[in-house]
């Protein structure tokens, strides 16, 4: 039936905005020569690293298990000491994307048996407690002989929010066949996401 210009099987909504609502709506929108390619938002960020001698790295010399080394440090196969990386969370990184650690090393011997290190990446602000923190294990190197290698451990950005960063690195001593002997840590670096110059 049509009933003042209406049908019972019209479905549509017969309400328009009027030119001054869709207007206002518009007048939010971001124009086409206002967006950014993915190319161009790359182009302003950039992979910065911060790299220092093992022995730059806190750690208590009361213990035993880490030792001064002229390689850098002397790390015995125990878990009961950490070395901890204290720095100030860098001012241009993006704090969205993921914080990378590379630990070098060598073991001392030629000596089988896996070998495998952790951290516990702590971040807080002045005032804060002390608080543990979750471990991120490395991958087990079964690698036999003396030559340079690396760690890598990949942090998410969530565990580094706070204005200071302390991040624990140890020896996974309870690994099962795990190496016996000493490990040298030479040097550490951590890599991280940097903003750039804002966009235009």
């Amino acid at each position: 039936a049509d009933i003042n210009g209406y049908y019972t099987d019209h479905h549509h909504d017969d309400r328009y905005y009027t030119r001054n609502q869709t207007d206002s709506a518009l007048a939010g929108k971001a124009n086409a020569a206002d967006v950014y390619t993915k190319g161009q938002i790359d182009d302003r960020t950039t992979v910065r690293s911060i790299s220092m001698p093992a022995q730059s790295l806190n750690e208590n010399p009361d213990v035993g298990v880490i030792t001064p080394h002229f390689s850098g440090l002397e790390w015995t196969n125990s878990f009961a000491e950490g070395a901890a990386l204290a720095l100030h969370r860098p001012a241009d990184w993006t704090g969205t994307n993921q914080v990378i650690l590379k630990v070098l090393y060598r073991r001392s011997t030629t000596a089988s048996g896996d070998l495998r290190f952790f951290v516990r990446p702590r971040d807080h602000n002045a005032g804060d407690a002390f608080a543990d923190a979750a471990a991120i294990n490395s991958a087990t190197s079964s690698i036999v002989g003396t030559d340079y290698r690396e760690f890598v451990f990949v942090i998410p950005p969530g565990e580094l929010a706070k204005d200071w960063w302390e991040i624990t690195l140890q020896r996974d001593s309870a690994l099962p066949g795990a190496y016996p002997d000493p490990v040298w840590v030479t040097s550490v670096e951590l890599s991280y996401v940097a903003a750039d110059v804002p966009l235009p």
